[in-house]
């Protein structure tokens, strides 16, 4: 089940030059596809969703850089999922990758199922019949 790299979106890419990949990644699982609201840094309070996300030191980081901003946080579902393959392949528990990826125990559940169907799946093809392959 190896899992190519693939890059950042150009948004993600800059918060995690300032974050870290995994805060970037959490913060594209909590938010990707909505607009966030990113108030000046001073502004900041402890039940802001950011901080709730990401905690207040890098939630002040982003504050810094796009404060006063709407941002589009994009999706990054297939970037978190190749990670996630990654960390199951080196052998890390479920509970270890869901904390070193800042996802849950049940993302990492799902995501590990779909990738043994897709396996099973493949495994099926290569048995299968070219007749029955064409039915």
């Amino acid at each position: 089940m190896t899992v190519p790299a693939r890059p950042l979106p150009a948004l993600l890419h800059e918060i995690s030059e300032l974050v870290g990949k995994n805060t970037a990644l959490a913060l594209a699982d909590q938010f990707g596809g909505t607009r966030i609201y990113i108030p000046l840094p001073e502004n900041l309070k402890i039940n802001h969703p950011l901080v709730l996300c990401v905690g207040m030191v890098a939630a002040k980081k982003i504050a810094k850089q796009y404060s006063r901003e709407q941002i589009t946080i994009p999706l990054a579902r297939e970037l978190l999922a190749s990670q996630i393959a990654r960390e199951i392949e080196t052998g890390s528990t479920v509970a270890q990758i869901a904390r070193r990826l800042g996802t849950t125990e049940r993302n990492v559940w799902r995501i590990k199922a779909r990738a043994v169907d897709k396996s099973d799946r493949a495994q099926s093809d290569l048995f299968e019949s070219p007749q029955a392959a064409k039915r």
